[in-house]
């Protein structure tokens, strides 16, 4: 029977991993920003190849980290490993949601454009009612940008672990996992 992977081991390997993460992400939302200063078809279409360069990047670095932590503990199991994975999308996505907040906080200008831009769409489909939610809603947008991101990074952090783990794992550790849980 292998020796147990401890929780700190796992909290250290995921504490490298989601801060990786999170500079990436941080690194998108900076460069973003940036591009948002240039008001032409250009700075959007490299900001959509910069999303999409985003998701790969976090993707793969993910999956290495998930690599790297069974190679370095290679008596973990696939519940360590997706464990392991899980933690490292909590830290990201508690980083990048913190970072995201105060981004909005100190850059109002952002809230009030993406605000105007929604009120012009669909300003002619909402009561009176609807629009006083919206300006609720652009008020306390810093904080919702923190909840909403907190939840979406980790829920997508959460999913790819478990979906990447048994593919990290070999065959002799996934029968030594399915062991254990019939213990």
């Amino acid at each position: 029977m292998n020796a147990k992977v401890s929780f700190k081991e796992k909290w250290h390997a995921a504490g490298i991993a989601g801060l990786v993460l999170a500079s990436i992400s941080i690194a998108y939302l900076l460069a973003e920003y940036g591009l948002s200063q240039f008001k032409s078809g250009w700075a959007t279409a490299v900001t959509l190849v910069l999303q999409v360069v985003k998701i790969v990047a976090c993707i793969k670095v993910l999956h290495l980290f998930l690599k790297k932590f069974k190679t370095d503990y290679p008596n973990a199991l696939v519940r360590d490993v997706r464990q392991s994975g899980t933690l490292a999308a909590f830290l990201s996505a508690a980083v990048f949601a913190g970072v995201s907040m105060v981004f909005y906080t100190y850059h109002p200008e952002i809230t009030t454009q993406v605000f105007e831009v929604a009120k012009s769409v669909y300003g002619n489909l909402l009561d009176a009612n609807s629009r006083t939610a919206l300006e609720a809603m652009e008020a306390n947008f810093p904080r919702l940008i923190f909840g909403y991101t907190l939840v979406y990074c980790f829920v997508i952090g959460w999913i790819l672990s478990a979906i990447m783990a048994p593919s990290v794992c070999s065959n002799a550790a996934m029968e030594e996992d399915d062991e254990e849980e019939e213990e």
